[in-house]
């Protein structure tokens, strides 16, 4: 099998070369750029974007630069019948179907890729987030993280809501800071949560869920207050707010989730209400 001459290669080479820096530097401007609201949308374009710089690089590399002999049916077709590529002249659609599966495998791989990326871009340490799973449906979740990040001081940069649904591993619950539990959850959930104990002789007017005496739960859903009712999907049921005792964020009352707590009970128009 010829190859094609030298000066051609390195042309195909140096513009596959190009392609794939520019695939590079679009991944990382879009990361840049990004931010929670826009995420998933510049995750999207990144991927098509390396795709489709991905599939010509190959193309060049594969087809241009060196007439490879790797790619399957058609090329080892060839190759056995000891036919030349270059004087069989295949049109550029025969010439990608030769090494469909490549082509593939690329687009699978970059997918992957990129979103491993934009995860560890976009990590936030875990005491700079605070992580919240609900055992009711969140309704409206990206407008109350909104509402949380247009008033929530330093050092907490990122604010998680997550539905039971979304965790793959059950496991992945009970590492949260904060849980909204359905009273029927509260027995049996399985976590340690924070003594309420101290935080309660600071705020006497809120009722409070008991384990053993102890108060670790306190009512945001049910007579006299509806906190988030705009954001959590709410059966009949009462609901509470409790701390997991492993967190980072939950030492009462300076603990940057009872900061989240005070922020909501603060602002009640924005985040909820309470009947007199």
């Amino acid at each position: 099998m010829e190859k094609n001459p030298p000066g051609k290669q390195k042309k195909a080479l140096t513009a596959a070369l190009i392609l794939a820096i520019t695939a590079v530097a679009a991944l990382v401007v879009m990361i840049i750029v990004s931010t929670r609201k826009t995420e998933l949308l510049f995750r999207l374009i990144s991927t098509g974007v390396f795709i489709l710089l991905g599939w010509a690089t190959m193309y060049l590399i594969l087809n241009v630069a060196f007439e490879s002999r790797l790619a399957i049916p058609f090329r080892l077709k060839a190759l056995v019948a000891g036919k030349n590529l270059k004087k069989q002249n295949p049109g550029v659609i025969r010439r990608i179907g030769a090494d469909i599966l490549l082509y593939l495998l690329w687009a699978f791989l970059a997918a992957v890729l990129v979103s491993f990326i934009f995860n560890v871009a976009k990590a936030v340490p875990v005491k700079e987030k605070i992580v919240i799973y609900t055992s009711a449906p969140a309704t409206d979740e990206s407008a109350l993280l909104d509402e949380i990040e247009d008033r929530y001081p330093a050092p907490i940069r990122k604010v998680e809501l997550h539905p039971f649904s979304y965790a793959v591993f059950g496991t992945e619950i009970r590492k949260a800071d904060l849980f909204i539990l359905g009273e029927s959850y509260m027995e049996d959930f399985g976590t340690e949560f924070t003594d309420l104990s101290a935080y309660r002789s600071l705020r006497p007017e809120l009722s409070f869920y008991e384990q053993n005496g102890i108060p670790v739960g306190i009512l945001i859903k049910g007579d006299p207050i509806m906190l988030l009712d705009g954001f959590i999907d709410y059966d009949e049921e009462r609901y509470y707010l409790c701390f997991n005792a492993g967190s980072l964020h939950s030492s009462p009352p300076d603990g940057a989730s009872f900061k989240l707590l005070e922020l909501f009970l603060s602002d009640l128009p924005a985040f909820g209400q309470a009947r007199e």
